[in-house]
């Protein structure tokens, strides 16, 4: 009798012990149920951050600048009459580069050759492009009296295709980089020469060969 009583008492303090651990197990298990969604919770919050991030990522530095030029240039306004062939075309919308006024209808396809070249290493600086006839008239007069600007060669008031809007000076073309590149690449943007004398005297003439009005190697 004393044993099986002996025995009933095991048996009660084996099951407590049992329903004890039991306790701890099912404690221990809502414990990782809970992390576990938390877990969850927090990728997907790192997953929305992320993607978030993608969307609004940085530009390259190509576009960056496209951005910055954009902005420092972001209003056009009227910078007087254009001429083509002595002939008035009325009054054109400029934006600056560099300083310089260019039409905001060569601005776009300057910028595109300007990317081209930056993503290459080479910088391009604007000299000069949409010129008014008073500004015409003055290197036209240094032309002829060899007293200002060098001497360089100008055309007539009315008759230089920076009056017209499609000619761009650009700086540094004494440097073997910057001409060989635009040699090699500028009519691919629809950037040719057109003056013989003058390697920084580039014209937009979509379509045209690279030595179409000048004879100069390219490719």
């Amino acid at each position: 009798m004393k044993a099986v009583v002996v025995f009933a008492l095991i048996a009660v303090l084996v099951a407590c012990a049992l329903a004890s651990n039991t306790d701890a197990l099912w404690e221990k298990l809502e414990a990782i149920q809970t992390l576990s969604q938390q877990l969850e919770e927090e990728k997907s919050s790192v997953l929305i951050q992320l993607q978030a991030a993608q969307e609004t990522q940085l530009a390259s530095p190509e576009e960056l600048s496209a951005s910055e030029e954009l902005a420092t240039s972001e209003s056009s306004y009227d910078c007087g009459v254009a001429y083509d062939n002595g002939k008035a075309l009325g009054s054109r919308q400029c934006v600056n580069v560099d300083g310089k006024a260019m039409t905001t209808v060569l601005f776009e396809k300057f910028q595109a050759l300007r990317s081209a070249a930056a993503a290459a290493g080479v910088s391009l600086k604007v000299n000069s492009a949409f010129r008014t006839q008073a500004e015409q008239q003055r290197l036209y007069n240094c032309y002829l009296t060899k007293k200002c600007n060098n001497g360089n060669l100008a055309a007539k008031p009315g008759y230089s295709n920076h009056q017209n809007g499609i000619a761009v000076d650009i700086a540094g073309t004494a440097t073997a980089s910057i001409y060989t590149w635009l040699r090699n690449n500028a009519s691919k943007y629809g950037f040719v020469r057109t003056v013989a004398s003058e390697t920084w005297h580039w014209e937009y003439r979509a379509g045209a060969r690279c030595n179409a009005f000048v004879g100069y190697t390219c490719k």
